[in-house]
């Protein structure tokens, strides 16, 4: 007699509810599988790497005179296929930006690139760079 009610005692409930649960696992397992997909696409793309030229920044400060140790840094990126055909150099930035920092002193600073949308940057090499201040005038 328990088990006849465990089974039948509100049976259209139960079988909504489970009917729901495996709704709401097709729709999980679903949009797992797209996700990945679409990471693959962007894997699949071969990565190209771009050499370059670092450009000191500064919001509060002159920067003309200021040098960059290394000068350009090398940036490998990905991206679908799609975006990432007419991917050029003058679309990544390569910024060392020294605001908050003493232009006129030597320091280490990190790199920082930008990319367009639905491009990934993969690898920067350096990752950061020293600032050389201009030369002091006589």
């Amino acid at each position: 007699m328990f088990l006849r009610n465990l089974i039948l005692k509100d049976f259209w409930l139960k079988l909504s509810s489970l009917a729901l649960a495996v709704l709401i696992w097709l729709t999980v397992t679903i949009a797992i599988r797209n996700e990945m997909a679409l990471s693959n696409g962007l894997a699949s793309a071969p990565p190209r790497t771009f050499s370059l030229r670092i450009a000191p920044v500064s919001g509060t400060a002159d920067v003309r005179g200021v040098r960059v140790n290394p000068e350009f840094a090398e940036v490998t990126v990905r991206g679908e296929l799609g975006s990432f055909e007419n991917l050029q150099a003058k679309d990544i930035h390569v910024l060392a930006d020294l605001t908050g920092g003493d232009p006129t002193r030597s320091a280490r600073v990190r790199l920082e690139v930008t990319a367009p949308p639905r491009v990934e940057i993969v690898r920067v090499i350096p990752a950061d760079v020293e600032i050389l201040p201009p030369p002091k005038s006589r």
